[in-house]
């Protein structure tokens, strides 16, 4: 190596475009612009690959990820109700389960959303406001959607009760019906 001249290992290459190279000092750039730096060239390189396959975006992983959950999702809502439509006295049994569960689930999930809240109000004041974006980025990371979660779980509570309530009120219904029928054609 000659004297004067860095080694090679201190420098970033970044394609920008096609035509173009860009070499940066790694010590001037923060972690943060290091990350979305990798993030975009990987995006690129992904959505390149992703066109030379035929495909359009490159998400494909992503759509069958999104496929299985939902495939798992309706599998379990059919074999509940088919549980609770079957075996009505099982279900009543299995319900308090259920719903623990799911209350479970759903305290962590508050509790996760809390403490980052909290964590969030409190190193507020100590952020370097000109960083406050890619902080708010982090924390929008970290954070789970509560809203929808609530309606989520509000949802899920209202199903595990319909499934328990409705299979007597039918039997009941259909047992009324029986003697309507009954006492018509006497």
């Amino acid at each position: 190596m000659t004297a004067g001249l860095p080694e090679l290992a201190d420098f970033q290459h970044a394609i920008i475009g096609t035509r173009s190279i860009q070499i940066v000092p790694l010590a001037e750039r923060t972690p943060a612009a290091r990350a979305r730096e990798f993030v975009a060239e990987f995006s690129r390189s992904h959505a390149k690959a992703s066109t030379l396959h035929g495909r359009k975006g490159g998400s494909r992983g992503a759509e069958q990820m999104q496929a299985l959950i939902v495939g798992l999702l309706l599998a379990g809502v059919s074999a509940t109700s088919v549980v609770a439509f079957k075996h009505p006295h099982g279900y009543a049994r299995l319900f308090p389960y259920l719903f623990g569960i799911v209350t479970v689930l759903f305290v962590g999930i508050t509790l996760w959303h809390v403490a980052v809240e909290m964590t969030w109000r409190s190193l507020d004041p100590y952020l370097d406001h000109k960083l406050l974006a890619e902080a708010e980025a982090a924390r929008a990371a970290l954070d789970l959607p509560y809203s929808w979660i609530a309606i989520w779980y509000f949802g899920i509570v209202a199903f595990f009760w319909v499934n328990l309530r409705l299979p007597p009120f039918l039997q009941v219904a259909e047992e009324n019906h029986e003697t309507t029928n009954t006492k018509h054609s006497r």
